[in-house]
């Protein structure tokens, strides 16, 4: 196994993969419930390595920590059918922030395609256009 060749050259690789699944762990684990608890456990796991790459990750771990605390919490149910056995299954949605952070994608394309823009409202409008779902380009009017 590849893995286990590589996680054997050095033994802060091999901590720090092991701290890699704590922290997969505590993001398929945790609820809002838990959740401060196992990330301070995790936090102190962090800092009792002594690696300072670890130690620096504990330290933005605490800086986010109510945050990451709240992305814990439940804004929706949506119900899945497994393909291969047929049944119901249950996933809560968590808070996130990846429609934020496509739409800034999105304008910043925008502003590379153009190699700058030096009319504000022209760029304004163009994001506009762009990020508005219902606009389309025609030739003809759109009947309504």
């Amino acid at each position: 196994d590849l893995r286990k060749k590589l996680l054997e050259i050095n033994n802060d690789l091999t901590i720090c993969y092991s701290l890699k699944l704590e922290l997969v762990d505590f993001y398929s684990k945790s609820t809002i419930d838990n959740a401060k608890v196992n990330l301070e456990n995790l936090i102190r796991s962090c800092i009792d390595t002594n690696i300072d790459e670890m130690i620096a990750f504990s330290n933005n771990l605490i800086n986010w920590k109510q945050e990451i605390i709240n992305s814990f919490t439940i804004v929706g149910t949506e119900y899945k059918v497994e393909a291969d056995k047929g049944q119901v299954v249950v996933c809560n949605k968590k808070v996130n922030n990846a429609i934020i952070e496509n739409r800034n994608k999105i304008i910043k394309c925008i502003k590379n395609n153009a190699n700058g823009y030096t009319n504000w409202s022209r760029f304004r409008n163009r994001v506009m256009y762009v990020l508005d779902s219902n606009a389309t380009f025609s030739l003809e009017p759109r009947e309504k």
